[in-house]
Parts: structure tokens; sequence; C-alpha cells
């Protein structure tokens, strides 16, 4: 009965050790994941070489976003032909951001142009428009013809699933859309912008998670 009462103080013991193991092991990841987010802060605050080649990227984008969009419309003018306009917005996204961590959401983006890149044609041009925004140009694109690609990059998001750090999995996003065609929506290129802009808005206000195309307003 001695040797077995020992055992018993033994393995409680151990038990005891084990669950301090535990803790400290919970701990130390604690801590090393609070030590990646200081990093990753302070990274962002004192690296604004970095910041700003991120501008300048963008600013890039944007203008050869604009260079395109003319060059495609002066063509369409040529040969009277349509050009087609979609711009994408993530919906929700700043709520995402705040869930999941500003580097998750950059993440995001990145791996939605994937996404969205693979219903597209050879012909289009796809380009990241502001924030979480994405613009594609279609030559020789009608209205109807728009939007079935817009349909086409809602089929490729809704059957993929977004990866994450660590292994996690994110909750499915959902994308709005505003599709414009140039010339019936619109007379030059910045046109052509305000018009896919505001079906967007559309979208927005109808609900999100949709496809809207401009609808001219009466004289």
């Amino acid at each position: 009965m001695k040797d077995e009462g020992k055992t018993k103080e033994q393995l409680i013991s151990e038990l005891v050790k084990l669950r301090q193991r535990i803790t400290e092991l919970e701990a130390a990841e604690t801590e090393r994941k609070g030590a990646e987010e200081k990093m990753r802060q302070h990274t962002a605050q004192l690296d604004p070489l970095r910041q700003v080649g991120l501008e300048l990227t963008a600013l890039y984008k944007l203008r050869y976003f604009y260079e395109t969009l003319e060059k495609e419309i002066q063509r369409s003018e040529r040969y009277h032909r349509s050009v087609s306009l979609i711009i994408v917005d993530i919906d929700d996204f700043k709520a995402y951001n705040d869930l999941h961590g500003h580097v998750a959401g950059d993440d995001l983006l990145r791996e939605l142009g994937q996404v969205i890149s693979k219903a597209t044609r050879r012909t289009d041009t796809l380009v990241r428009y502001g924030g979480e925004e994405f613009a594609i140009i279609l030559p020789e694109t009608e209205t109807e013809g728009a939007r079935f690609l817009a349909e086409r990059v809602l089929e490729e998001l809704r059957e993929h699933r977004f990866s994450m750090q660590h292994g996690q999995s994110t909750a499915q996003i959902t994308l709005s859309m505003g599709v414009a065609t140039y010339p019936n929506h619109a007379d030059d290129a910045e046109g052509l912008v305000d018009a896919a802009d505001n079906a967007l808005l559309q979208a927005k206000r109808e609900g999100k998670d949709r496809i809207c195309v401009h609808k001219p307003s009466a004289a």
C-alpha cells in the first residue's frame, strides 16, 4: 500500500509539472506573437522609404490605368467598338482589417487579385484601383459581355477559400461591382470611370454582394 501511495504521489507530481510546462509554453507563445506584432508596428513606423515606395507604386498603377483606358477609348473610336469598365470593391473591408489585422488584409488583396485574374481574358487589363478596389478594362466588350465577366468573377470568388497565417481560415468575403460602357454611358475616360463608380455606389446602396450596371439619368 505504501508503494502504491508513492506511485500516486509521483503521478500527481508529474502532472503538476506537465501543467506548469504547458502554462510556460502558452505564455512563451503569447509573448512571441506580441513581439511579432510590435515588430510589424515598429517597422511600419520606422520605414518611411517603404511607405513612399508603396505610394509611388500605387501612383504608377493609377497612371497606367488611365493611360490604358484612354488608349482603349481612342481605339474604340477609331474602329467603332465598345469598351467596358468594371470597378470591384470588397464589401466591409475595414471590418475585415479590424478583425484580422492589416497584414492579413494585404494578403487578402493580393490573393483576391489572383482570383479576379483567373476570370479575365488576355485582352483585359486588371489594375489595383484605390485601397480595396480593382478595375478591369474590357476592350471591344459591350455591357452584357462585361456583366457576364463580372458574374464569372463572383463564381471564382465563391469557389475560393482564402488562406491566412498559421493555417487559420477566413470568413468568406463578398464583392460589389459597378459596370459601365463607352460610348453608351460616357463620352470620355473620366466619364466612364464616374459611370462605373456610380454603378458601384448603387450596388452598395442595394445591399452589397451584387453587380450593378450604370443607368443614365433621365434628361
